[in-house]
């Protein structure tokens, strides 16, 4: 069932912050986009944050979501880490991408933002907005192609291997430049749970390296 769930985790490099001990000339953001709307992208979400917990210049500030239900919410609260909601109309007529600008971000990182990113979103922020996709781009991507439908694509293709692309978002769904992308064999005989499965392996390994790799290059 496709729900569109959309959660942005704010992070910052740490600098010249009296609880800090690093030493970067100016604060410097990322934001990262999730879809709380089943347990893989929420345990990604929380994977993420833990992710950045071991970096000393990497502070997590800020949650947006547009559901007020959104699993990550309960299970941010005990990190102590202030949650936002906001509406589709607050997406669409410019009103979020306003408040995220000044913020000043480096990056914000979709994963499994089923809704198209308006074209304020990607004139603000050209080149900074990142997404992953559970196939091998080109391959299996496109308007529609979202969890188990990318899977049961991939599985009735008979590819023999499958995997993660991360990359840059554009005006046209799955076509903006790629950044990363990791793979995994299947067999004939991996159900769609086992092809899933193995995909959200590559994504809580991947994802956050690549974030860190882009933040810190």
């Amino acid at each position: 069932m496709k729900n569109n769930n959309y959660t942005t985790i704010k992070f910052t490099r740490c600098c010249e912050l009296r609880h800090c001990a690093c030493t970067h000339e100016q604060f410097q953001y990322v934001d990262v986009a999730y879809i709380s709307v089943s347990i893989p992208p929420l345990r990604s979400c929380i994977n993420i944050i833990k992710y950045f917990k071991r970096n000393p210049q990497v502070k997590v500030i800020n949650v947006f979501t547009n559901n007020p239900k959104a699993g990550v919410i309960g299970r941010i609260r005990p990190m102590k880490i202030p949650v936002n909601v906001f509406d589709k109309a607050q997406l669409n007529n410019g009103s979020l991408s306003h408040e995220i600008a000044l913020l000043k971000p480096d990056l914000i990182v979709l994963a499994g933002f089923l809704l198209k990113i308006p074209m304020d979103f990607i004139i603000a922020f050209t080149d900074k907005i990142i997404n992953i996709h559970p196939s091998l781009l080109p391959k299996h991507g496109g308007k529609g192609m979202y969890g188990d439908r990318v899977h049961q694509s991939v599985k009735d293709a008979g590819d023999k291997e499958t995997g993660i692309s991360i990359h840059y978002v554009n005006e046209h769904y799955d076509e903006g430049s790629i950044i990363f992308q990791a793979k995994a064999k299947i067999g004939e005989e991996d159900s769609i749970q086992h092809i899933a499965n193995k995909v959200h392996q590559l994504e809580f390994k991947h994802y956050p390296e690549v974030i860190e790799n882009l933040l810190f290059p």
